[in-house]
C-alpha cells in the first residue's frame, strides 16, 4: 500500500453531529487517529483527507494531522484519480 484517501465524516469521527442552537456544528474526533496516521506515515503511505462537505473542522484536523485535504467533492473518484496520478501512485497500490 502506497496511498490511501480518507473521507472525513465517519472514518475520522463516529458520524455523529452536534448543532448549537445558532446552528455550529460540533463533532468529536479521536486522538488515536493520530497514532495510526504517523504509523502510516513512518511506512511511507501517502495520505488524503477527500470530503464532500466543506467545514472549518475538517481543515482543522487535516492540519493537526498534517493531511493534504480536498473538500468539497460531489464526486471523490475523479479526484481520488487526480491525486493518485499527481503523486504517481497507481490504482493497485491504493485504498479508498
Amino acid at each position: 500500500m502506497k496511498a490511501i484517501a480518507f473521507d472525513f465524516d465517519g472514518v475520522f469521527t463516529d458520524d455523529r453531529v452536534w448543532v448549537s442552537q445558532t446552528g455550529e456544528e460540533s463533532v468529536a474526533c479521536s486522538r488515536s487517529d493520530g497514532m495510526g496516521i504517523g504509523l502510516l506515515r513512518q511506512a511511507g503511505v501517502q495520505m488524503i483527507i477527500i470530503s464532500k462537505e466543506p467545514n472549518p473542522v475538517v481543515s482543522a484536523r487535516a492540519r493537526k494531522l498534517a493531511l493534504e485535504v480536498i473538500q468539497g467533492c460531489d464526486d471523490k473518484l475523479p479526484e481520488f484519480s487526480r491525486w493518485l496520478k499527481r503523486i504517481g501512485v497507481s490504482v493497485e497500490h491504493s485504498a479508498f
